[in-house]
């Protein structure tokens, strides 16, 4: 079947700048597209009355571990090491699902078409600190 992390299932519609309330929706993990190593990929749901859905894509990489850092670092679990991951060779869904954080959002252009995609992940906490935070459109925390 089609792939549900796909962005024909999450075109990832084009909102303001900015940080959103948001929860992991659904996660898999897959190989990448050249199947060189294996990517841990998280839906993020937004909350409020747009409801839109985000991808957030951690190759297991060096350079983008910090990727899954940054989720880790947002609900409280320990930093992921690649050997660590390697090892273990599963991921376990179940910390990660329903878990709430801070999404920052910001415009991209796709194949001449406008989306908004996630440029980083924060702890909840962080939200009075983040300026702008709460506006109209925003989440209510």
């Amino acid at each position: 079947g089609m792939n549900r992390f796909s962005l024909k299932y999450h075109p990832q519609p084009k909102v303001k700048r900015g940080f959103y309330l948001a929860s992991i929706d659904d996660l898999g993990v897959s190989q990448s597209r050249h199947g060189a190593y294996p990517m841990i990929t998280f839906l993020f749901k937004t909350a409020g009355s747009a409801q839109n859905t985000y991808l957030w894509r951690v190759p297991l990489t060096e350079e983008d571990i910090h990727k899954l850092t940054q989720v880790h670092q947002a609900i409280g679990l320990p930093t992921p090491s690649l050997a660590g991951l390697k090892a273990q060779g599963a991921l376990d869904s179940g910390p990660y699902l329903g878990s709430n954080m801070l999404v920052h959002l910001a415009p991209d252009q796709y194949q001449s078409k406008w989306r908004s995609i996630i440029t980083e992940i924060r702890p909840l906490s962080q939200a009075k600190m983040i300026a702008g935070i709460i506006e109209d459109e925003g989440p209510s925390l």
